[in-house]
């Protein structure tokens, strides 16, 4: 069996299972990834996969808290049921119409029961009721196909199941206790292989992961997929066909891999299964004594034509014109097995259900020691990038205008892309890893070396471009952000931003008043699109302005605001300027008259320290909890 479990939620690490051998593949943090190996379904390849896992469970809480199954496909899950008449219940967990499953009529296509019926039947652990909405002929796109058939599962989701279980839920079914069962592209690779063109494949597949989307914007969250079975090897195949008929069921597999790695990086909260309907079927061909309920099969390659009519008197019948009795062939006719492998292949889908409950497979990082997964965790937390050179090294920016600006916010030049925390996809592996990536980040508090910083570039006295450094995590309670501002370009024929307005300070000092306001509300995506407040408490903000490595071409200007109206001056100001206009302009701020109380609110709310250097030698301190000048 092939299985799943996993999201964009899930972190970077996924393990392939192949043959008892262990791979492993990276993907970004950035939840955009893709599994980047190629998934074959081949009948001899020894490096078939039988389970694929990635990171730990999202809302499967195992095969004891499934109530309701939902099932949705063609002839091999077919039993007849309408869901406009009696439901599924206590007596009858199928609900219409009515069969004991042992004699005519069997309302399937195995002259016995099939898959679905062996799984709400036998093969679980608790009442089961099972609201099975798969018609005979189904594809999951007729319009794909080239057919005009109304059977398929655009259909059945939108005719059948919809109207009836979402509309009015009178079933009582949720995302916790229902599990979606999909089985399709028998037909569909059929009539793939008959046009010879594998693009239908395409398409089939584009609108299987539509449908997919469909049914989760409905509720649902738990997911059983199936992969095409071997009808290549079916009695009735035209022989030299059957090799490009296998090519095409090997190729709709290979994307059904595919389909569900897309849906699971997409949705968080999903658990997919997978089920290697393909390599069941092979493996009892090859050699029915593989599985028990398939052990007393004789002919796996042919059909005896006394079988295929509607009914037969019973599911062990023995025609004398046949070889063998009728559940002694693999094959009922030239499409459809009969119930021997059925029940194989409920038989083998539910203990890895049952698996799921009792022996949960840890997220892959867990093999490792916690000794190595702490020294991983600190490698991470303290992961930082260099500053940028040149303002031109600092990426993609959006520019006043390119987003929710502020009035007088016409210095700031935010980063376009969103901020990835190097632990934030980690911390939604699993609950385990979250408190282990916890445990971290406090040990590397408690030793005050967990590093938050923010690069500040301010080019040419006009335009301020921030950067992140390092933002090990996100956190309400941060101790220390430290802040780097440094001079860059020259201001000669520019109006600096620290020239002084009518009346109010200059428009520098807005743009960092609002820098500041957007991180403390927003996070450190400071143009999220989503305006919400934050409540980032800081133990400290620690300034620090540097002096340039080398001095601009046109020097320096010490004085503070006489030269910076003059637009036809040279140079730029100083460090030492600049950090005495921050100074000044913090002392305004937090003096709190009555032009600055409603702006200086959120500082004394949430900053407790706030301190200014120049090149790390501290030159202002102010403790915001007592409001006393402590220092210089």
């Amino acid at each position: 069996m092939v299985k799943i479990l996993a999201s964009k939620a899930l972190p970077c690490l996924v393990l392939l299972f192949a043959e008892g051998a262990l791979t492993a593949a990276i993907r970004g943090g950035s939840g955009n990834g893709q599994i980047a190996q190629r998934v074959l379904y081949r009948r001899n390849d020894s490096s078939t996969l039988t389970r694929f896992t990635a990171t730990c469970q999202a809302t499967w809480s195992g095969w004891k808290g499934v109530e309701k199954i939902f099932s949705f496909g063609d002839s091999y899950t077919d039993t007849g049921f309408n869901p406009t008449g009696a439901q599924p219940n206590d007596t009858y967990p199928l609900g219409n119409p009515f069969s004991n499953s042992s004699t005519p009529p069997y309302h399937t296509f195995t002259n016995g029961p099939n898959w679905i019926e062996y799984l709400t039947f036998k093969y679980n652990e608790s009442q089961i009721d099972t609201y099975n909405l798969a018609r005979s002929g189904a594809t999951v796109n007729t319009t794909a196909i080239g057919q005009n058939e109304t059977v398929d599962l655009i259909h059945q989701i939108s005719d059948r199941f919809v109207p009836n279980y979402v509309v009015q839920n009178m079933v009582g079914w949720n995302a916790s206790n229902s599990l979606f069962s999909l089985f399709f592209g028998i037909n569909d690779v059929d009539r793939t292989w008959k046009k010879q063109d594998l693009k239908i494949n395409d398409a089939v597949i584009s609108s299987y992961l539509g449908e997919l989307n469909k049914l989760y914007e409905n509720g649902a969250r738990n997911f059983l997929l199936h992969t095409v079975p071997p009808v290549n090897r079916g009695p009735y195949k035209v022989q030299p066909d059957k090799g490009i008929e296998g090519e095409v069921i090997d190729d709709f597999n290979y994307r059904m891999s595919k389909l569900v790695s897309t849906f699971t990086v997409a949705h968080n909260d999903v658990s997919i299964l997978l089920f290697d309907t393909n390599k069941l079927f092979s493996q009892a061909m090859d050699n029915p004594t593989v599985w028990p309920q398939t052990a007393n099969l004789k002919n796996t390659t042919g059909s005896c034509t006394a079988y295929e009519r509607d009914e037969v008197p019973s599911m062990d019948y023995f025609d004398l014109s046949c070889q063998y009795p009728v559940n002694q062939y693999f094959w009922l006719n030239g499409l459809h097995p009969t119930y021997p492998i059925h029940e194989a292949m409920a038989a083998q889908e539910a203990p890895d259900f049952v698996m799921e409950q009792t022996q949960v497979r840890p997220f892959p990082l867990l093999l490792l020691t916690r000794e190595l997964r702490d020294n991983i965790y600190d490698v991470l937390l303290l992961s930082h990038q260099e500053a940028p050179s040149i303002p031109e090294n600092s990426g993609l920016r959006k520019g006043p205008g390119e987003y929710d600006q502020e009035t007088f916010e016409n210095c700031n030049f935010y980063p376009a892309e969103a901020l990835n925390s190097p632990t934030s996809s980690l911390q939604l592996s699993c609950r385990q890893i979250h408190d282990e990536v916890q445990d971290a980040i406090s040990r590397l508090q408690t030793l005050a070396k967990l590093p938050y910083r923010l690069d500040c570039i301010l080019v040419d006295e006009v335009e301020l471009h921030p950067t992140w450094l390092s933002f090990p995590a996100f956190q309400s309670e941060i101790p220390k952000l430290e802040v780097d501002f440094r001079l860059f370009g020259d201001a000669e024929g520019k109006l600096s931003a620290w020239r002084g307005g009518c009346g109010g300070p200059p428009i520098m000092v807005w743009c960092l008043f609002y820098l500041l306001e957007r991180f403390l509300l927003r996070g450190p995506d400071f143009i999220s699109s989503v305006k919400q407040n934050k409540k980032i408490m800081l133990g400290e903000l620690a300034v620090n302005v540097l002096t340039p490595t080398a001095v601009p071409p046109n020097g320096f200007i010490e004085q503070k605001w006489g030269p910076l109206l003059n637009r036809s001056r040279k140079g730029l100001m100083s460090p030492e300027t600049l950090l005495g206009l921050m100074t000044d302009m913090m002392g305004y701020l937090l003096g709190r008259s009555r032009h600055t109380a409603s702006y200086a609110t959120l500082v004394f709310e949430r900053i407790r320290h706030i301190t200014f250097h120049l090149d790390g030698e501290e030159r202002k301190h102010w403790d915001l909890t007592t409001m006393k000048p402590v220092c210089c």
